[in-house]
């Protein structure tokens, strides 16, 4: 079998595991829809139309594709994945509800086995010019492929994995020019980096990094000819700079005409409304605003950005990895080296500059008002790689080690244990997808349990329990929605009071309300003290049950196998103590309380 076979085949194999996990049950909620952003899109997916022409597709006043002449006139997303899943749609005659949704999974989980392939090919670009490890491009692909946020993000049809896929793959052209100067490069980074944009703005946040590697090209080829006149570079920098604004504006134009006031491709006005939208979005972020998803994010605790990424996003096996990939590579940088070969590597290194950028961008986003785990998703390529650095640096001391001690028979063992270490919480995460989303078993044990008639106390802002059925018409039960976000107010209770009275059960779906409004006690005194005397059995409602749906794996059943054992080893995790998004879409925490 040759190199490159074998290179093949197994990069085959690690973008075969990265399959299993993304396509691991994209129907994880039975078509009840239960993630709020992606429900959105499909909503907006399935309202708008395909133009008849290019030039009705252009016009963002006539176009039946722009979501404000279908009736949404808040949209702050990008519309090209929209777009993409709606064309296919029509195409595969798919253009329904469910289906827009399944198949928008499927386009995710894709679109992030593609920047699985990315992260491959950046490291192989790299790897002759600054001697890297032949084996750490296959390492950087598998780190990623069994990251967990991709791996939910990708059971989402929501903007992200769009957004990582299009950054990254314009991150690729940029360094592939940088390092080759070849032109097309610079053209198609400009090009990826509008449909980047075309997926959301926050895609912008990447153009600094673009730019240095664009700037750094001609920057670069004076330092290895000083024959070249700084006449010459400021016009290789501006001719650089001409191209991909240019071709970032023609595709920005084309795949999101609707960013524009107008169909005119030379006026450059943006649309007014999506402005207005935008600032109205920033206004959440205000500490006076009373808007109820903004409640979880008052009283961060310290390092809140960086534990949920450790826990939960990579998981501590894989973060550790991470560290010492870093730490490998700030001391190769700095440590042994002449001043002035340092400050190259520093400034022209296209690893060190990623992760400087990478840095600093996760500083500042740490420190923004919502630094939700998905606001990260395309920096896990980039810690993908330093995990892949953080491992050859390991498994290059673990051999030296070894062979000091003469014990070198122990090292593929030992290297299978830590492998089997850090896949347990993949494994452990995709383990939600295998089984009935929580909500779903909890609207079952309801029709089973719970009597025709009996009214039902819900909370405003949540997803309402039991699920929709054919079953709901029969049982005729009656809702009654609490207003916990309300401002604690005497006529807020004087309306709780009286649903608590009229009330026989009381179900948490998530833990939106009970998970955030506690943090804020100085808004919410009452709401606060309820929920503590709820948990803490002292009202009339006793819990009755609990739906949990934890990451968990078995490493022994020894029930199974050796009945009479009564050994069985189970690794769980509860994560209710994530950031609500982690858990809310696809594995909530439901309580069902009764009235005695």
């Amino acid at each position: 079998m040759s190199k490159l076979l074998r290179e093949r085949i197994l990069l085959v194999i690690i973008i075969a595991i990265a399959f299993l996990f993304r396509f691991n049950n994209l129907n994880w909620d039975a078509n009840y829809h239960l993630h709020p952003d992606e429900r959105f899109l499909t909503m907006v997916g399935g309202a708008v139309k395909i133009p008849n022409s290019i030039e009705e597709y252009l016009d963002p006043k006539v176009s039946p594709l722009n979501p404000a002449n279908a009736g949404f006139q808040f949209f702050v997303y990008g519309v090209l994945p929209i777009t993409i899943n709606k064309i296919i749609a029509v195409e595969l005659y798919n253009d329904t509800y469910n289906t827009l949704t399944l198949q928008g999974r499927a386009l995710s989980a894709i679109l992030d086995i593609l920047t699985l392939f990315l992260v491959y090919q950046i490291v192989k670009l790299l790897e002759d010019k600054y001697s890297l490890p032949r084996n750490l491009k296959y390492w950087a692909a598998f780190f990623y492929g069994i990251a967990v946020l991709p791996i939910q993000l990708a059971h989402f049809f929501t903007t992200d994995t769009f957004l990582s896929f299009f950054m990254i793959a314009s991150l690729y052209c940029a360094i592939r020019y940088y390092l080759l100067g070849r032109f097309r490069w610079l053209i198609c980074c400009g090009i990826l980096f509008g449909m980047a944009v075309a997926c959301k703005i926050s895609a912008f946040y990447m153009l600094p990094l673009q730019l240095y590697f664009l700037l750094l090209r001609p920057i670069y080829n004076m330092s290895k000819d000083r024959l070249i006149r700084l006449k010459r570079l400021i016009v290789s920098i501006g001719a650089n700079m001409a191209t991909f604004l240019l071709s970032f504006y023609l595709s920005v134009r084309l795949t999101d005409p609707y960013l524009f006031e107008t169909g005119n491709i030379f006026d450059l006005q943006l649309n007014k409304l999506f402005i207005a939208n935008i600032k109205s979005l920033k206004a959440f972020e205000l500490p006076d605003i009373w808007y109820p998803p903004a409640v979880q994010w008052f009283h961060l605790p310290p390092l809140f950005a960086l534990r949920n990424m450790v826990f939960f996003g990579l998981g501590i096996p894989l973060a550790v990895l991470v560290v010492l990939g870093i730490t490998k590579i700030v001391i190769s940088t700095f440590s042994k080296q002449p001043i002035k070969s340092a400050i190259e590597r520093l400034f022209f290194h296209p690893l060190i500059i990623t992760l400087g950028w990478s840095v600093v961008f996760f500083i500042y986003q740490s420190t923004r008002r919502f630094p939700s785990m998905r606001y990260f998703i395309f920096l896990y390529p980039i810690l993908a790689i330093m995990a892949a650095c953080g491992w050859s640096w390991l498994i290059q001391a673990l051999q030296s080690y070894l062979y000091k001690k003469k014990i070198v028979f122990i090292y593929f063992p030992v290297i299978l244990t830590v492998l089997l270490v850090i896949l347990v919480w993949p494994l452990a995460f995709s383990s939600i997808y295998s089984q009935p989303h929580s909500r779903v078993q909890a609207s079952q044990w309801i029709y089973q349990h719970v009597p025709p008639g009996s009214v039902i106390l819900t909370e405003h802002w949540d997803d309402g329990l039991p699920l929709p059925s054919a079953q709901l018409e029969e049982k005729s039960y009656q809702f009654q929605s609490l207003p916990v976000f309300d401002p604690d107010t005497e006529a807020k209770w004087q309306i709780m009071s009286k649903f608590f009275i009229e009330g026989n059960y009381y179900i948490l779906s998530s833990n939106r309300g009970w998970g955030s409004i506690p943090i804020v006690p100085e808004r919410y005194p009452l709401m606060s003290r309820f929920y503590a005397d709820l948990f803490a059995d002292k009202t009339d409602y006793k819990k009755a049950v609990e739906f949990t749906s934890y990451p968990s794996i078995t490493l022994f059943d020894g029930l199974k196998f050796f009945p009479r054992s009564g050994i069985t080893l189970r690794v769980t995790i509860p994560d209710d103590w994530a950031e609500e998004a982690f858990t809310v879409y696809d594995h909530p925490q439901v309580f069902i309380f009764k009235k005695t």
